[in-house]
């Protein structure tokens, strides 16, 4: 599926283990840090040409000092070979330092553009990606980036060099000697591709199911209160119980691949030396090499083995780390919600607000909304009501630019509201949802949600609005948490209104509100809402009558537009839905 249709692309569904496209689209991330990389290559260099020296110096202190009994020299050897170690380790320790720094400056950079690209990505695609997903590619996907940046880089770098060092040394000193050495290592290469391929699978298979899992302990706790109410629990566990046990599973699998390979490597080696042994030991006896070059060839060959291994351990790392990146990127691919080529400057905005001919479905085929129009004339209050699942929702979803209708047009002041920027539409639109989301902290917090630098209009409005601070004054220096939902409402409705919008979309804004402070924010409302466009939806058609006209949704239409009074003396759909609301309350009243 092509990014921007916001289907999920999980682990199986990935290309190579490596992808020179992925690397080049990771470049931009390494290039700033140029500079540092030329150091590390050229203290991995040092490093190198340093590891080489010891087994060298051990062979001169054999063949030149032991036999032949000269201990000044040796003496003076030996401060050599220690010398030469400490300025290995100095080396090698500003070499992980800069190392540690680079990854975490490129994965801080990485991580900023993600989650700007998350903030701008339109809500279509959230639906069809959990969050504990995303909150992996963000995390845990990064992090292995940084692995591999800090570790898997500087190992190649150096493990490389050290490969091809140990080699020239080896036929340096005796090249029949290494040529039998290196017959190992064509079956070396065969085991390490076969690796690959396991490696390969056992990793996606993990960070597949790692992401599942992740997806699986948010959705349990986003639920907790649903699955306690409703005696889930048992189901809840069984279905983490599944997504832990194949985490398990592929943890397992990826554990036996490196089981059955990293012991074959030790054998590898433990063979190499073995047959060194035994064909320089005779090459020792027939005076064909000295002692010092086949002890140094020895150690040599634990050092030619040693990238090897490392190489070869750190291979996970480049598995995960490449997963993680075509992960990432292929999230950072999806489409952006879209802006105007060339948004035009704004006038001052009166709120006149028109459907036409409007026409939505979350699925194809399945249409929520069936050719809506009508015209909301600026500074007018119009209540939308109808049953549940008639479109409500939905119509103020597409007002505030979260959709975009597959038919028809929606305008402001005559201007379509495709051509406004995110940023102006939503500057003129304050939208108080059904569902409150509070963030953490207390009210103040979610009440000014700008930066500090943008909040002096917002506050300007608040201290001039007497009603609104004294509505609120309760719930000072009170954590979100031990609000209520009422409450809460309340904190919605005060952060809208703070920013002054031209039009006012209440989505049930006052459903959980108790009836006492319903006629406290209907006050503050009266008069907020004196000149502004706004649209009111509500179930409770008897808290409507302030508003100067009335439409009324039926499963996806506009059946039927009015007053109050004009909706009743029609006695159609609205007067049948409001008979039955109405002998509901007196119902309730009577029991």
């Amino acid at each position: 599926m092509p990014p921007g249709e916001f289907g999920y692309i999980e682990g199986e569904r990935l290309g190579k283990p490596y992808d020179l496209g992925l690397l080049k689209k990771f470049l931009p991330y390494l290039w700033p840090w140029r500079g540092w990389w030329l150091l590390i290559l050229i203290l991995a260099l040092g490093v190198t040409a340093l590891d080489l020296v010891p087994p060298y110096l051990t062979k001169q202190a054999i063949d030149g000092h032991i036999l032949r009994g000269d201990l000044q020299g040796l003496q003076g050897l030996a401060l050599t070979l220690l010398l030469v170690l400490g300025l290995g380790y100095g080396l090698q320790y500003t070499q992980v330092v800069i190392m540690e720094r680079l990854g975490q400056r490129v994965m801080h950079a990485l991580r900023l553009d993600l989650v700007e690209h998350l903030l701008s990505l339109p809500l279509p695609f959230y639906q069809h990606h959990p969050i504990g997903r995303l909150v992996t590619r963000a995390t845990n996907d990064i992090e292995n980036l940084n692995e591999m940046v800090k570790s898997l880089l500087a190992t190649l770098i150096k493990d490389v060099l050290l490969f091809l060092g140990i080699t020239g040394v080896l036929f340096y000193l005796d090249r029949t000697l290494a040529l039998v050495t290196f017959t190992v290592i064509p079956i070396i290469f065969i085991a390490a591709r076969l690796f690959s391929r396991q490696a390969r699978d056992a990793f996606r298979d993990l960070r597949r199911w790692v992401a599942q899992l992740n997806a699986v302990i948010q959705e349990t706790i986003n639920g907790l209160p649903l699955i306690q109410l409703l005696l889930g629990e048992g189901r809840r566990y069984d279905v983490f119980r599944e997504a832990n046990h194949q985490t398990y599973l592929a943890g397992m699998k990826q554990i036996q691949v490196f089981a059955l390979f990293m012991p074959l490597m030790e054998f590898l080696s433990a063979g190499a030396i073995a047959l060194m042994i035994w064909y320089g030991g005779g090459q020792v006896i027939q005076q064909q090499i000295s002692l010092g070059a086949l002890v140094a060839f020895l150690s040599y060959i634990q050092m030619f083995f040693r990238p090897l291994r490392e190489l070869t351990e750190k291979y996970s790392v480049m598995q995960s780390a490449m997963a993680s990146l075509e992960r990432i990127f292929d999230l950072m691919a999806e489409t952006r919600e879209p802006e105007p080529p060339c948004a035009a400057e704004a006038p001052l905005v009166k709120g006149e607000i028109a459907f036409r001919e409007v026409s939505f479905a979350y699925e194809p085929g399945k249409w929520i909304l069936k050719d809506i129009s009508f015209t909301i004339p600026a500074g007018e209050t119009v209540a939308v009501v109808g049953m549940t699942g008639g479109g409500k929702t939905t119509l103020i979803h597409l007002l505030a630019g979260f959709y975009t209708p597959q038919h028809g047009e929606i305008r402001i002041d005559g201007r379509e509201i495709r051509t406004f920027s995110r940023k102006e539409l939503r500057s003129v639109i304050g939208l108080v949802p059904q569902e409150v989301f509070l963030f953490e902290g207390n009210p103040d917090d979610n009440i000014f949600l700008e930066n500090k630098e943008e909040q002096e209009d917002s506050r300007a409005v608040w201290k001039q609005s007497e009603e609104l601070q004294g509505l609120l004054q309760s719930l000072a220096g009170r954590g979100v948490n031990t609000l209520s939902a009422g409450e809460q409402q309340l904190v919605a409705l005060a952060r809208v209104l703070v920013r002054n919008p031209a039009v006012l979309v209440l989505d049930e804004a006052t459903a959980h509100i108790d009836a006492r402070t319903e006629e406290q924010v209907r006050k503050l409302l009266q008069r907020l809402l004196a000149g502004r466009t706004s649209i009111i939806v509500a179930h409770r058609l008897f808290t409507l009558r302030q508003a100067t006209r009335i439409v009324v949704l039926h499963e996806g239409r506009l059946v039927e537009e009015g007053t109050h009074e004009q909706l009743m003396e029609l006695q159609g759909y609205y007067y049948r839905l409001y008979q039955l609301q109405f002998a509901a309350v007196n119902e309730g009243e009577n029991e």
